[in-house]
């Protein structure tokens, strides 16, 4: 590698409320042209003595010194899916680390079992002085950051790749917080939360550790961690953003998992338990391989599968309280594949094995947190003769010293049927026969369930797409219902219309009121801009909105 110690110095921006002033230096640079990444930064006002320009992805520099010293400003505090990404404020420090850093792109696509021959540090000791609260006491405020050589700073020498990904993606956060050890076997568990959370009163806080506890342990034997493999952990529970009152995500890395978290909400446990098994997974298959597609489907359909799974380990009262039951939760995933994949053909076929020429971040997102938990759920079903559910993660981890090859897991795991299975599932798109989970499926709530994955699709969408549009599900009342009734309406051929209305009489309802909706305008279900003509267009709205209220009409002169 051309490149000696490298060093940000992090300090309050003087320009912004939320901002952050960077200071990198590199030193015994070998190079003439450095191509630094900018990531997730939302960086500005950029210095540097050697000549450079930007584009969305990187910065380039023709560098004509031995040590390199370049200045810059990031934003922190934009809101993302999961909330507001990090926060600054007195009482409280916290984001990640692909907000803040820049790295050569060289070390960021180094091999697994390269190591760097320098030292990265991250020292925020001036950025804690200018900021820290009047009540700052030594005692109480916690330093939870990455590579710890001291409370202010982050020191790590001779990283590997693995290394490099956990500076990124690690949470560095700085404030009040009672701290917990969890576990001591087999590594350390501490658990920090906010002291201004407010859900907690004593016997919630017991209950919250017991559970948070039971998941460890959950994926501490499900990763076979023991004396000669130990894992340690952080885990900190922040408070919400005192101005947005949203959430905040303060970063997800493989020692350190720093989020806003109320004990009462399942999607909290659910995004906590998917959090901690990267933990896990990154710690113990540390290759670039599962982080790259077209393999990265697989890493995060695992992690959504069992954010849901490992939720069966927490108190019966707990989940009966906040209705957690796997079965049920993988029901709902497959009643919102089943809905948007046949509800937008065109827009949804979606290839897990052409994952990395997908360009359309809704897609992924849909394959990675829809479709491929499902896949994963189908694979264990299929090899479920002995009630094993962990045979995918159980070999990965048994192979774990060897090259990660998608088609050898599929071979071990299916067998003779691993053809089959990649030729309809992997490299096509057919339907995934998961029918069964109808028993775990209450009709009743799936059109609420439908709507809020309308709002869930929204918000995948809206960054690359300005037409797109929320559905309102509601607006299919039994005026539609009685149109239907009065048609012979397949949803594609016969046998889909039948294996949809056994499975949900709410889901077949929508999908034939959309098939209605699109022929009545004239519109192709194959046509992949549907959702705007049907939902946007004026002419078709005023179109089915006159073929309602005509249906109504006809209806009440037949009577």
């Amino acid at each position: 590698m051309e490149y000696g110690d490298i060093k940000f110095l992090v300090r309050k921006s003087l320009n912004t409320e939320e901002g952050l002033n960077i200071r990198l230096k590199i030193k015994d640079v070998n190079l003439r042209e450095i191509q630094l990444y900018r990531g997730k930064t939302k960086i500005n006002n950029i210095k540097c003595k050697e000549e450079f320009y930007c584009d969305s992805n990187f910065i380039y520099i023709n560098n004509k010194s031995r040590d390199l010293i370049l200045e810059y400003e990031v934003l922190i505090g934009s809101l993302g899916k999961h909330g507001k990404g990090g926060e600054i404020e007195e009482d409280l420090i916290s984001f990640m680390g692909e907000q803040i850093l820049m790295l050569p792109v060289e070390m960021l696509t180094m091999n697994d079992d390269l190591k760097l021959n320098c030292i990265l540090e991250i020292d925020f000791t001036n950025l804690i002085e200018e900021i820290k609260s009047k009540v700052y006491s030594e005692k109480d405020y916690k330093s939870i950051i990455p590579f710890k050589e001291n409370d202010f700073n982050s020191k790590c020498v001779g990283g590997a790749w693995s290394d490099l990904y956990e500076i990124m993606k690690s949470s560095y956060t700085f404030g009040f917080f009672e701290e917990i050890v969890l576990k001591k076997e087999y590594g350390e568990v501490h658990l920090y939360s906010s002291i201004e959370n407010k859900f907690l009163n004593d016997s919630s806080k017991a209950e919250l550790v017991r559970n948070i506890k039971s998941i460890c342990d959950y994926y501490y034997n499900l990763f076979k961690i023991d004396s000669l493999n130990k894992k340690d952990l952080n885990i900190v529970l922040l408070r919400k953003s005192k101005k947005e009152n949203s959430y905040i995500l303060g970063g997800s890395g493989k020692n350190v998992i720093s989020a806003t978290f109320d004990m009462n909400k399942k999607r909290d446990w659910q995004l906590l338990s998917h959090r901690i098994f990267h933990a896990f997974m990154d710690d113990l298959l540390k290759s670039r391989v599962y982080h790259l597609p077209p393999n990265l489907w697989l890493t995060e359909g695992l992690a959504t599968y069992y954010e849901n799974l490992a939720l069966e380990s927490i108190e019966k009262g707990l989940k009966e309280r906040l209705d957690i039951k796997f079965k049920k939760e993988i029901a709902n995933l497959y009643t919102r594949y089943l809905y948007i994949t046949l509800k937008e053909p065109s827009r949804f076929r979606i290839i897990p094995m052409e994952e990395g020429s997908i360009r359309s971040h809704g897609k992924i997102e849909f394959l990675h947190y829809t479709k491929a938990p499902l896949l994963i759920y189908f694979i264990e079903s299929l090899n479920n003769s002995c009630g094993n559910k962990n045979e995918i993660i159980e070999y990965l981890i048994n192979n774990k010293e060897k090259s990660f090859s998608m088609q050898n897991l599929f071979y071990n795991l299916l067998g003779f049927r691993c053809d089959s299975f990649a030729s309809k599932y992997l490299f096509g798109n057919s339907i995934i026969p998961l029918w069964d989970l109808k028993e775990h499926l209450d009709d009743k709530d799936v059109i609420c369930t439908l709507q809020e994955y309308e709002y869930i699709l929204w918000t995948w969408f809206l960054g690359e797409e300005e037409n797109y549009i929320k559905d309102d599900l509601r607006e299919y009342n039994k005026n539609i219902e009685e149109i239907i009734s009065l048609r012979n309406i397949n949803i594609y051929n016969s046998y889909l219309t039948k294996e949809i209305e056994d499975y949900s009489k709410k889901l077949s309802f929508l999908l034939m009121a959309w098939i209605i909706r699109s022929n009545v305008c004239s519109v192709s279900s194959q046509d992949e801009n549907i959702r705007y003509k049907l939902l946007k267009d004026k002419v078709n709205l005023r179109i089915w909105k006159e073929f309602v209220q005509q249906s109504i009409k006809n209806k009440a002169n037949i009577r």
